[in-house]
């Protein structure tokens, strides 16, 4: 089978640059970096990819630091991640919210164990690869309580929905 070679294409032949290759352009003519303008625009360096939806740095970092804000400050001393690259902006979280982040080192899952544990848990409702995104947040919020009302070894068979009570301060 013989291929023809097409010398001339037209212009309705091409493809449309999408906006977020628009704009890596308009950053490296800037003088940003590949890993620097890919993060801002949302694409994975590596592979060129866009991230799923939720897991670009300031989207992770917004989140995050929504969420440590909701609880009391003696509960919340330092975070520690692994080498994701979801957390490239971890210096202005630690600037909004005055908490460290520590990062793992390369392969070592065993420094963060309880994160690894609650993986596995999660594994058990959401399959890894699963888009979150088709769950609605009622949903996500009744597989945490279910999370967190198992007795965990480690707390001695406490929940840690118990456990946080203890810690909270009642309002009466």
């Amino acid at each position: 089978m013989d291929f023809e070679i097409r010398k001339n294409r037209t212009p309705q032949g091409r493809k449309k640059l999408s906006a977020e290759r628009v704009a890596y352009l308009q950053l490296m003519k800037q003088g940003y970096s590949n890993t620097e303008a890919c993060r801002t625009v949302g694409v994975d360096p590596r592979t060129g990819r866009k991230w799923r939806n939720g897991r670009s740095a300031e989207q992770v970092r917004d989140a995050l630091a929504a969420t440590v804000q909701t609880l009391p400050r003696h509960l919340v001393r330092s975070v520690t991640w692994d080498q994701g690259s979801e957390m490239a902006a971890h210096h202005e979280f630690t600037a909004a919210t005055d908490i460290p982040v520590y990062f793992c080192d390369p392969a070592s899952p065993w420094q963060r164990g309880s994160n690894e544990n609650t993986n596995g848990l999660l594994r058990q409702y959401f399959p890894k690869g699963t888009d979150l995104s088709v769950h609605s947040a009622g949903h996500l919020e009744a597989v945490a309580v279910q999370l967190n009302g198992r007795p965990r070894k480690t707390l001695g068979w406490d929940t840690p929905a118990e456990r946080l009570a203890k810690l909270l301060p009642t309002s009466s």
